[in-house]
């Protein structure tokens, strides 16, 4: 390839010279992206400059976000920063808060930068080939690393690369329990939890709730009458109720849990949204599962989880990745290794920890009555709706109006639904868009309340 040599046909400082041709070359397309650049001796020799002047091009280039310089490997030239596209209202008009997505943004920029990385580098046909069900020992590795987070630290041989958490969800139910035996959950729960064990042939038995979640004394008389194989639950930020478990209560849980030989499996997809709460796997003086996933905090679309199972038990959880998908795809597990390994994961998290924070912000400001003053960062919302509005009517008409929630129904286990709705802030493309949203919500709450024959009819 022709080495770079730029036009420097402009005054002003030369190192400016430099980095504006550079910028120039790579908008016209006489650069590519993930093109390398020439070292800094050999272009300082080619300009008739020095190496600190083009040192000083090189740092101006990258600050602009037009290069990339990895020590070792050279400088490389970027994808463009340009801002991510502002996603546009839905089609239909409808804003949807049903699933519970996060809010994309700066992700799209790291994968764009990820790949070319990837691509330059040898050895990439190695991750389109086979490799052993529990994954590769470096993404292993940084899976640990991940779920160290946490405060659950465990060695890499202990953790299983899966593809997602519903996957991680599947593979864990394969392994502990057969059909007709019974699995304990929240008589609220995740509900495509409900709907793999339920196809798996599991009985499912609700344990009832409280503001913390799982009710000691409920779980104990369950596993002492019904001899349950296992317990699936989700102590921070549960789904949907939002209720995070003390430290207290997660002990107590976890002591239960071992005395009646329970394995616990532990979902902790949103554990991210209070990194100071500890997993209860943490706790658990018996067998316990833990999974994590990237779907919540970096990217949905990678399909990349993280399955942390019992010491000397690996090998029987991978027996059950490998006939649902073989192995997790290895590309998806490189980006995310690489993420954790330089930082770019520390950092998309912490964004999206305080985008969670600016939407809990939106909703109490237009549903401070079923809120309360102060709310922890969450990626969801459960409101209980005051006596006698009805769920389902509320659904209705929020829909009438262009906006879709979920009632209580999906997620209901052994108990009627109740009168709530759930609330998925990070659903809305924008902020904008959820205080919109939201006030819909509000406009139609109040008006229920205060006027209940004005033609509304979620009473």
């Amino acid at each position: 390839m022709t080495m770079w040599v730029p036009e420097l046909d402009r005054g002003g400082p030369v190192y400016q010279a430099i980095a504006d041709a550079l910028s120039d070359d790579i908008s016209q397309g006489r650069l590519a992206i993930g093109q390398r650049l020439p070292t800094h001796r050999a272009l300082a020799r080619r300009l008739g400059v020095t190496i600190g002047t083009v040192t000083r091009a090189y740092a101006e280039a990258e600050r602009r976000g037009l290069v990339a310089a990895t020590v070792g490997r050279g400088t490389f030239v970027k994808a463009p920063l340009s801002p991510a596209p502002r996603p546009e209202p839905p089609e239909d008009g409808i804003i949807d808060l049903r699933s519970n997505y996060p809010a994309l943004g700066a992700s799209t920029e790291a994968l764009s930068e990820v790949l070319g990385a990837i691509s330059r580098e040898r050895g990439l046909q190695e991750l389109l080939r086979y490799h052993d069900h529990a994954g590769l020992v470096r993404h292993r590795a940084a899976g640990a690393q991940l779920i160290a987070r946490s405060g659950l630290a465990l060695a890499p041989d202990r953790i299983l690369v899966t593809a997602g958490g519903q996957h991680a969800i599947m593979v864990a139910l394969l392994t502990v329990a057969q059909a007709g035996e019974v699995v304990l959950t929240e008589q609220l729960t995740y509900h495509n939890f409900k709907a793999a064990a339920l196809r798996l042939g599991l009985r499912l038995h609700g344990v009832a709730l409280d503001a913390e979640g799982l009710v000691p004394e409920a779980l104990e008389e369950a596993c002492r009458t019904l001899a349950p194989r296992a317990l699936y639950c989700t102590p921070t930020l549960q789904n949907p109720t939002a209720a995070i478990m003390s430290e207290a209560r997660r002990i107590r849980i976890a002591e239960i849990a071992a005395a009646h030989n329970v394995t616990i499996i532990e979902d902790d997809i949103l554990g991210f949204l209070a990194p100071e709460q500890r997993p209860l796997t943490a706790f658990a003086p018996g067998p316990a599962c833990y999974l994590s996933s990237v779907s919540k905090c970096l990217a949905p679309g990678l399909r990349l989880g993280f399955l942390a199972v019992p010491e000397g038990q690996a090998a029987r959880f991978a027996d059950a990745i490998r006939i649902t998908s073989w192995m997790a795809p290895p590309l998806a597990a490189e980006i995310v290794c690489r993420w954790i390994e330089d930082g770019t994961a520390e950092r998309l998290i912490a964004a999206q920890r305080a985008e969670a924070a600016a939407r809990v912000r939106i909703a109490q400001a237009r549903l401070t009555e079923l809120m309360g003053p102060a709310h922890p960062p969450t990626s969801h919302l459960w409101l209980k709706l005051p006596a006698p509005l009805r769920a389902d009517r509320l659904q209705q008409e929020a829909l009438s109006a262009g906006v879709a929630v979920t009632t209580g129904a999906p997620f209901a286990v052994d108990v009627p639904a109740p009168e709530a709705i759930r609330v998925c802030l990070g659903a809305a493309p924008t902020r904008e868009l959820l205080e919109k949203a939201l006030g819909t919500l509000a406009m139609l709450l109040r008006s229920a309340r205060s006027e209940p024959d004005a033609g509304l009819s979620i009473l």
